[in-house]
């Protein structure tokens, strides 16, 4: 069999795709977008990619809506427990200055 250069071709082109594919991957889905009205103008062409860009952008902002739920319940939660641990040092107290009006000596 002849050697040709293809195998060249083909090792150089795999090449050019994965630094094109890893550019591509580093960009926010904003910067994608832009990209992609760049190449195709606004709103046209690659359909299913904005779709999955648009879905992956509403996906992280629920993520942190839900995050900062969870942190808003959490200092409630935290907050509700420093306020019933006070009242039980309150009572504590209260019952110590109760008990040595009783008993003077102590």
């Amino acid at each position: 069999m002849k050697q040709t250069n293809f195998p060249r071709r083909k090792e150089a082109r795999r090449e050019t795709a994965l630094a094109r594919q890893a550019a591509y991957a580093e960009l926010s889905p904003k910067q994608k977008l832009a990209a992609l009205d760049a190449r195709f103008g606004k709103g046209q062409g690659a359909q299913r990619e904005r779709a999955r860009i648009e879905a992956s952008m509403k996906k992280a902002e629920a993520k942190v809506e839900t995050e900062a739920k969870a942190d808003a319940q959490k200092a409630e939660a935290k907050a509700a427990k420093k306020k019933r641990g006070s009242k039980k040092e309150e009572k504590a107290k209260k019952l110590q200055d109760d008990d040595s009006d009783v008993y003077p000596g102590s």
